[in-house]
């Protein structure tokens, strides 16, 4: 079934009771609604300072609007919760190694946002570094306080880190970010991560809620660890040991219906019978029949 902008759509499956309404979570909308009246009264605030001359507190007030409309964009993008259509780029017949099966890319939506609160930091620090050395520069070096020289010391260390992290999530992170379902497991692609855990070792697949968000959880049979490939980079391998515990997948980033993606993993662990399917056209033919269930 086809949608009328050719989009290849499925049924909407059974909601499972652990996620609640079929809606954001409550928390999630009140935390919503929350950052949406602060950012609003925040704009006659900061207006309010540059007319009576207060321009650090009117850059302060708006690279603080500017941080939290990052938090808000993300959200609201996708407060659709259910959603009947497929992304145009599932690959039902993608390679991966030796292995042929089913991809489903993710949007790595947290990226933008970090980036953007990076950016606003950098700026507030730059400014705070302007107003330090303006005031130093009329003042006695006796003067100084040692809260004043470490904020001269703390504003080019920070600096530092943003450049570091804007480096490492443009450059240093490039790798593609997906899903991947074979006939021998299922895979998770993120960043310089990869997790993956046979069909023969998963002992359940259950929808949580985890920060605010619907979430997908694999967990192993007992004994058994995710295997988990990473770099050797010291923030890579300090996450190995929480990596190796669970499998999480945010249906969201996938841009897929949460329950849909909840049955879709469900059924295939569930029918090894069945697993040939993936790596062929026939998975997308289940997936838009909503053939699922047992």
């Amino acid at each position: 079934m086809s949608g009328d902008d050719g989009k290849i759509e499925s049924p909407l499956l059974a909601w499972p009771s652990e996620w609640g309404k079929e809606r954001l979570p409550g928390k999630l909308l009140f935390f919503l609604g929350v950052l949406g009246v602060i950012i609003i009264l925040l704009i006659p605030e900061a207006i309010d300072h540059a007319d009576s001359g207060d321009l650090s507190g009117a850059v302060f007030l708006v690279v603080g609007g500017v941080g939290m409309l990052a938090l808000f964009a993300p959200v609201a993008r996708n407060i659709r919760v259910r959603r009947s259509g497929l992304p145009h780029d599932i690959d039902a017949r993608c390679r991966d190694g030796d292995r042929m099966g089913l991809r489903i890319k993710t949007e790595a939506y947290w990226k933008p946002v970090f980036l953007i609160w990076l950016v606003a930091s950098a700026v507030f620090l730059v400014y705070h570094g302007f107003l330090l050395v303006t005031r130093l520069s009329d003042e006695d070096v006796s003067g100084w306080s040692d809260v004043t020289i470490g904020g001269l010391v703390a504003v080019p260390v920070a600096l530092g880190a943003i450049v570091f992290l804007f480096y490492y999530l443009l450059w240093g992170n490039r790798r593609r970010e997906f899903v991947f379902l074979s006939g021998d497991g299922i895979s998770q692609e993120s960043g310089r991560s990869r997790k993956y855990i046979s069909w023969a070792d998963i002992a359940g697949v259950s929808p949580l809620i985890v920060n605010s968000s619907h979430v997908v959880r694999i967990i192993p049979v007992s004994d058994i660890n995710i295997r988990v490939d990473t770099s050797e980079r010291f923030i890579d391998r300090l996450q190995r040991g929480q990596l190796e515990r669970s499998m999480d997948f945010y249906p969201w980033t996938l841009n897929v219906d949460p329950a849909l993606f909840l049955h879709l993993v469900r059924f295939y662990w569930r029918h090894p019978d069945a697993r040939h399917e993936l790596g062929t056209d026939a998975a997308i033919g289940r997936i838009r029949r909503g053939a699922l269930f047992d």
